[in-house]
């Protein structure tokens, strides 16, 4: 490394996290700038629920992303965390809804990209928006501006198996995000819906620029990739 240079990422205020699946079941993993979720939209065919989540650890400045304000911010100071959830809980979607959302998809689950008894799974589609009722992408970009209020990865799902635990894991410029991992384990088998993962600003600022990586895990081995980059808001 050469002199004057520095290993440390800029500080996170606090975290929030968590992930959400159809019904009462909802948790989030204190306060902060960025919120991180993972939903599993289920089809009237099949349930599923969480087990063995896992608190989020601290925020350590080797592994922290903080947001920071577009140019012209009246101080250049990093805006305050808030308490509100950038998104509310999902309701789960009529399987007619989700075999059309399929259908427009530009990947949709009968292309997999992963393929094992336990999960069928599409590619990572980035999108800026999403359906609110089905979760499928709707405005997909191959990046994002700096300013993008929110950054959503969303998978089509031919298939989980009941028992199947789901990891996704997250990098920016290569370096392991690891306080936002997220872990769920379906109960019940699913069909025909949608996984979609998402990093969202509580507050007005704009994302670091550079490259954004997820990893799908199922049941701990590798499964669907994806990378997207955040550049200069035009």
């Amino acid at each position: 490394m050469r002199r004057g240079q520095s290993n440390q990422w800029p500080r996170l205020p606090a975290l929030a996290g968590g992930f959400h699946l159809p019904g009462e079941f909802q948790r989030r993993v204190g306060l902060g700038l960025v919120v991180v979720y993972l939903l599993l939209v289920l089809t009237a065919c099949g349930g599923g629920s969480a087990q063995g989540e896992a608190t989020v650890p601290p925020c350590a400045d080797s592994q922290c992303l903080t947001p920071t304000p577009e140019p012209g911010v009246e101080g250049g100071a990093a805006p305050t965390p808030s308490a509100t959830p950038a998104i509310s809980s999902p309701v789960a979607a009529t399987p007619g809804t989700t075999e059309s959302a399929l259908a427009e998809a530009t990947a949709p689950a009968d292309q997999p990209v992963f393929q094992s008894d336990l999960a069928v799974l599409g590619p990572v589609q980035w999108a800026t928006e999403i359906d609110p009722t089905t979760h499928a992408p709707r405005q997909q970009v191959d990046s994002f501006p700096t300013d993008a209020p929110v950054i959503y990865a969303v998978l089509a799902v031919d298939h989980l198996a009941a028992g199947t635990t789901i990891q996704a894991q997250w990098t920016y410029n290569r370096t392991r995000l690891e306080s936002f991992d997220q872990s769920m384990v379906v109960e019940s088998e699913v069909r025909n819906t949608w996984l979609e993962f998402h990093l969202a600003l509580t507050q007005p600022g704009a994302w670091p620029r550079g490259q954004y990586d997820l990893a799908v895990l199922v049941n701990g081995d590798p499964a669907v990739t994806g990378s997207v980059n955040v550049i200069a808001s035009p």
